[in-house]
């Protein structure tokens, strides 16, 4: 088993470790990079971006998380993730807006909540922004259903 292999299987250990506590994955600085940039990525990851804390007063990410974890909640009842084909595997992420100040400035993020699906990605893929993943706040406005129509449109995935 070469390295590449077994950091792939360490990394998919531990998100079905993690997903057996808490449909969502909370990411940080530290963290973000091991999770959504790192390659390959076996998974579809969806990002949401957040600011749940009550100080900031985002009643819409409140809302947009309550509505997230249910859709999170869904899909693992639906897969098990580690015995789940590469197309269908699907990872939830949350970033608080306090856990991830240098993701959110890198990103340019001004505004919260900010939704993204990224398909797995290969070692040799090329480069993309995860600004080209981005999916449109109107629909975390309209409700869950509405976010997993947009998620099985986006992955192919049903939930």
């Amino acid at each position: 088993e070469s390295n590449d292999d077994s950091a792939v299987n360490r990394k998919i250990a531990a998100i079905t470790k993690a997903i057996s506590h808490r449909p969502v994955i909370s990411l940080t600085d530290s963290n973000f990079t091991k999770y959504v940039t790192d390659r390959p990525r076996d998974y579809h990851a969806v990002l949401l971006f957040t600011a749940t804390a009550p100080k900031y007063q985002c009643s819409v990410c409140v809302r947009s998380m309550t509505s997230y974890e249910e859709i999170a909640e869904f899909y693992n009842q639906q897969y098990q993730f580690n015995t789940t084909s590469i197309e269908s595997r699907v990872v939830f992420f949350k970033i608080e807006v306090d856990n991830g100040r240098s993701i959110f400035n890198e990103l340019g993020l001004e505004t919260v909540p900010r939704l993204y699906i990224l398909p797995p990605v290969a070692v040799g893929a090329p480069k993309a922004k995860i600004s080209n993943y981005e999916v449109s706040n109107q629909i975390l406005l309209e409700g869950t259903s509405r976010v997993i129509e947009e998620l099985t449109n986006k992955t192919g995935v049903k939930v």
